[in-house]
């Protein structure tokens, strides 16, 4: 059953349309996940979801009942919908227990496991000035869980955290999303941080949709280059470079092909087996990234172990048939 269905949803900022008739869907405790670039329209579509945007044509009907613009009513926002903006404020001249304690609607002991796992009890006796970013979100966050919302709605959560606090926020927003079994809508401008968490995917560009569905499909089966890219570093096979006859013979219909730099293997087992010339290789943690020259024109990007590759080397790669996704022909 859908707690939210989204129909027609456009707004127009100025002269510019941001949102184009928009359709969403989210069912209970569905995790959902909106990826875009900035300026994409993905922060305007969660305002209007959360009640805190008029739209200028469409509805947002949750739980069966629709909900009001900032225009239909007194304060903007909708009771069971929480929001949590990338710029949120926290009041001064207040200690951590007493900001909480005005908005709290539960219980004492609900309101304790809300602080427990959003991990802020070692600082509510502290003002809220004397909080760091991540400690400052943290307490956003459960100021947001203590009013009882249904749906959390969060608007680039980790933007502002440097990478040792956005890991502890991921870490909470699961332990929170498995205890209180919360409906979510996310929105990033990084797929990174939407794609092992989302159950569902939206990719926007200029206030539309272009491709949605579960993160995985979309990572390996992307509908444009622009959600190819937005989700991770891609190949760009061409069939009229001479090194790739194999390609003509796969798929007639295709000109152009999309790999991911990890499923591309030395040796020459597969289905498609070129050659080429390391230019480069960069550390990457987990991994190394090599670029090859390949012979006959073109290049590839390769994501293999910690073996020692340097520039130079001679090497046989080789792409499986199921890795390889078509594109028609296009400009990049």
């Amino acid at each position: 059953m859908n707690v939210l269905s989204v129909v027609g949803l456009s707004k127009v900022l100025g002269d510019v349309e941001v949102v184009k008739s928009l359709d969403l869907t989210l069912q209970q405790g569905q995790k959902l996940g909106i990826v875009g670039e900035t300026g994409s329209g993905k922060s305007s579509v969660l305002k209007m979801i959360s009640g805190l945007m008029q739209p200028s044509t469409g509805e947002v009907w949750y739980q069966q009942k629709r909900v009001k613009g900032p225009d239909e009513q007194l304060i903007a926002g909708h009771p069971q919908i929480g929001y949590l903006s990338q710029h949120f404020e926290l009041r001064n001249n207040y200690r951590v227990h007493e900001l909480l304690n005005i908005f709290n609607k539960l219980e004492p002991e609900e309101a304790q496991q809300i602080y427990a796992l959003c991990q802020i009890e070692p600082f509510l006796q502290r003002w809220t000035d004397e909080l760091s970013g991540g400690e400052r979100q943290r307490v956003a966050l459960a100021k947001i869980l203590i009013n009882k919302p249904q749906l959390l709605c969060l608007d680039e959560p980790f933007s502002n955290l440097d990478v040792l606090h956005k890991f502890e926020l991921q870490r909470i927003l699961q332990q929170l999303f498995e205890t209180l079994s919360l409906s979510c809508i996310m929105v990033s401008h990084d797929a990174t941080e939407l794609l092992p968490w989302a159950d569902e995917l939206y990719i926007m560009r200029a206030g539309q949709v272009l491709q949605q569905g579960p993160p995985r499909l979309l990572y390996h089966q992307p509908s444009h280059p622009y959600c190819a890219g937005l989700l991770g570093t891609y190949n760009l096979l061409d069939a009229h470079f001479e090194c790739w006859p194999q390609l003509q013979a796969i798929q007639q219909q295709a000109t152009q092909w999309m790999v991911r730099p990890e499923a591309i293997e030395l040796g020459s087992h597969g289905n498609i087996v070129v050659a080429g010339t390391v230019t480069y290789s960069h550390f990457m943690g987990a991994f190394n990234q090599i670029a090859v020259q390949l012979q006959g024109g073109g290049s590839l990007l390769v994501n293999i172990g910690l073996a020692n590759i340097k520039p130079g080397s001679l090497l046989q790669l080789s792409i499986d048939e199921e890795h390889l996704h078509p594109f028609a022909s296009f400009i990049l």
